[in-house]
């Protein structure tokens, strides 16, 4: 199983699950149903200053996952797209605003998954809770687990 720590992707046929724990952060999931590709990101931030290209950032996390994704001669559309995470971490920090770390991180993810031509068939954002996502690569199945702030720590 491969475990993304907040900013790293991963895309690719070899391993057998994918997995990430997400507050605020958002992950894209993407799964190809015929050749068995998947991927995922754990975005930290929507948007990187220009030049700096790592998974961190919603921009430069899906534009790497494009090209990845076009580097095995298939196309974005061809693959099944579920975004999750965004939740409010601190909502009593936050005012409960539609202007939080979480909902920029949504709306980015989104917009770059448009871009690129990704079509999102599930998502599951927002909210006031930690999720564990998990992929199965073979079957393309997400698990999508909220979880407490006192059971993070367990993947």
């Amino acid at each position: 199983m491969v475990v993304l720590n907040p900013g790293e992707l991963y895309f690719g046929n070899d391993a057998d699950e994918i997995a990430t724990l997400l507050g605020s952060c958002v992950a894209a999931v993407l799964w190809h149903p015929h050749y068995k590709y998947a991927g995922m990101c754990h975005v930290v931030l929507p948007e990187a200053n220009k030049g700096m290209k790592n998974g961190r950032y919603a921009n430069s996390a899906i534009e790497t996952l494009y090209h990845d994704v076009r580097r095995v001669n298939t196309k974005p559309e061809e693959y099944q797209v579920e975004v999750f995470g965004g939740g409010n971490m601190f909502p009593d920090l936050n005012n409960k605003s539609n202007n939080t770390v979480g909902d920029k991180n949504i709306s980015a993810v989104k917009t770059e998954l448009a871009k690129y031509g990704f079509r999102i068939a599930r998502s599951d954002v927002g909210g006031l809770k930690a999720r564990k996502i998990r992929l199965f690569r073979k079957s393309g199945k997400v698990i999508n687990v909220y979880v407490s702030n006192a059971a993070i720590d367990e993947l």
